[in-house]
């Protein structure tokens, strides 16, 4: 990607400008001179483009925790600049900026933290122009705007002083843009090479102004879970059971949710120092304790949830003596009251719904990864030779409970005299053939 080329103008030179670049600090230089110059600035002080820099750095490294590599301050100054001025990663960039520039002026830790830019990139950016590796005279050569160069460098220390070649101003105002977008290009390519396992970085290094709601992400994630089925573990590839598998008969448990229970949005972890999105989970379980930071639960089984006034469905108000097997958010399973042979078991969806045809796709897929769990169950306990699956759907099928259910009945050798034709057995005379 080239920039506008001009007949008066030494824009061959500004292509060169990234050149050989091993760290970020003459993309976010560039970036912050367009900015104060689009503003109106001609002269600017270097210590205020050194505040932008940072406010422009904040989002990739605090948000995405982007390396910049290894020889990179960046990483090392935004924590003390959070830390000492209270900035959140949510702010706007103009915020931001705003912020970290009154804090240099009246901070003395901030102004030390950023103060650091000043050593190099001031002198360095304009390596194309004034081929130099003594800052002193780079910055001597610069006030005869030697070659056409972009700026001027005048004082030292924190007074250094930026002045825009009046050249080049009309240019930059004209090509903002595109000088901008050039800048950015460079600097996400940049900062892929130092992220090679990091997807679309060039989407991660502005804050968008206005953070869209996460309603389509939720639907979106609604929508793959019900098509696609049951949430797995991505170590174990086993679908996430609820707690009940863990625990003994009549034990219980405890779910502790740390967050804001007022709003939810991106905090800095008090202890971590990272930013985390929070948001106000809350859980179909008894609150035991809630406060301003977190909120304790304490696990309820299915079987022991309240009961809803005038509910008859045997299995929506499964009984308290009923031994669950497990469950997830979605179903549970347990030892049937009437077995057919020891280790009978049913798995039923939490959802009312009386068909097995009638359950969604998650649904389905989450009572098949349940039975695989429960057949392990049931084999450790009662070591049976063989197994029947069974469902029932509707009345002329010898449906009694409506509230669909899948029975996975142990066989055991001997337990009939010949078992030949299993579940054809549902009609008597078709079982032998």
């Amino acid at each position: 990607m080239k920039i506008p080329q001009s007949d008066s103008l030494s824009t061959s030179y500004m292509n060169r400008i990234f050149d050989s670049t091993t760290a970020t600090y003459k993309f976010y230089w560039f970036l912050s001179i367009l900015d104060m110059h689009i503003q109106g600035a001609s002269e600017m002080k270097a210590l205020d483009v050194c505040a932008r820099m940072v406010a422009y750095a904040w989002y990739p490294i605090e948000y995405f925790r982007l390396s910049f590599g290894v020889g990179d301050s960046m990483s090392g100054i935004i924590p003390r600049v959070a830390e000492l001025t209270g900035i959140t990663v949510d702010d706007r960039l103009d915020d931001k900026n705003e912020v970290i520039a009154r804090a240099v002026e009246q901070n003395a830790g901030v102004r030390r933290a950023v103060k650091i830019l000043l050593q190099n990139v001031p002198y360095r950016f304009q390596k194309p122009w004034i081929d130099t590796p003594d800052n002193m005279e780079m910055k001597r050569r610069s006030q005869s705007l030697e070659n056409d160069c972009l700026y001027s460098l005048s004082g030292q220390g924190e007074g250094l002083t930026v002045t825009i070649n009046p050249r080049w101003s009309q240019y930059l105002i004209t090509n903002y843009e595109i000088l901008r977008s050039f800048t950015l290009w460079h600097l996400a390519r940049f900062i892929q090479q130092k992220n090679p396992n990091v997807p679309n970085v060039a989407g991660k290094l502005i804050r968008p102004e206005q953070r869209e709601p996460l309603t389509r992400q939720k639907h979106f994630w609604n929508k793959v879970i019900e098509i696609g089925g049951a949430v797995r573990c991505i170590y174990t590839g086993k679908e996430l059971m609820n707690v009940s598998n863990l625990l003994k008969p009549k034990g219980t448990a405890y779910y502790a949710v740390r967050r804001d229970l007022d709003r939810e949005g991106f905090r800095m972890h008090a202890i971590h120092r990272q930013y985390t999105y929070q948001c106000n989970v809350k859980l179909p379980f008894r609150s035991m304790v809630a406060n301003s930071s977190f909120e304790l639960y304490q696990y309820t089984p299915f079987n022991q949830l309240p009961r809803e006034e005038g509910e008859r469905c045997p299995f929506c108000k499964l009984s308290r003596r009923v031994e669950i097997i497990c469950e997830t958010a979605t179903c549970v399973a347990f030892y049937d009251g009437y077995p057919v042979s020891p280790g009978h078991a049913l798995i039923i969806p939490k959802r009312h719904v009386a068909s097995y045809f009638d359950l969604t796709n998650h649904e389905r897929e989450a009572i098949n990864v349940m039975l695989q769990y429960v057949k392990q169950k049931v084999d450790e306990r009662f070591h049976p030779d063989a197994y029947n699956i069974g469902i029932n759907v509707g009345n002329d099928a010898g449906q009694s409970v409506f509230h669909c259910h899948v029975h996975l009945i142990p066989r055991y050798e001997g337990d009939v005299e010949n078992p030949k034709g299993g579940v054809r057995g549902v009609i008597p005379g078709k079982q032998k053939y």
